[in-house]
């Protein structure tokens, strides 16, 4: 069964990294979304489980990436979650197993850290 991604970030770009990054890494299937309302949506008509959400924190739109970690985690309580974010995780309020990736980062970063995280998944 093929591990589900969620990409959620406004710049195309971003996303297009990470999914570069992570092609080959593993049977992965990508969900991506421009902003918060649209990967609440993409999760409820997704019917397979979504294995990790990646997300920007900081998007256009009512809702932030934190926000919408936590609405998307209260039905799928298995997603992982890896926020991104510009600023640092000291001024961001999130959940203690959440993750946090610094941006800019590189490729091979994003990698080892989504790799890590679905392992420790996998082994809990």
């Amino acid at each position: 069964m093929p591990t589900t991604i969620m990409i959620v970030d406004d710049a195309e770009i971003v996303r297009r990294l990470v999914r570069v990054a992570l092609k080959g890494t593993e049977d992965t299937d990508f969900l991506e979304a421009k902003d918060a309302m649209e990967a609440l949506k993409i999760a409820r008509e997704h019917r397979g489980p979504i294995h990790l959400l990646l997300s920007d924190v900081l998007m256009p739109g009512r809702i932030n990436g934190v926000e919408m970690a936590a609405r998307l985690c209260n039905t799928r309580p298995e997603t992982k979650v890896l926020l991104m974010s510009g600023y640092t995780p000291d001024v961001l309020t999130t959940k203690p197993e959440w993750n946090f990736v610094q941006k800019p980062f590189a490729a091979s970063e994003i990698r080892e850290r989504v790799r890590s995280i679905l392992t420790e998944s996998l082994a809990a």
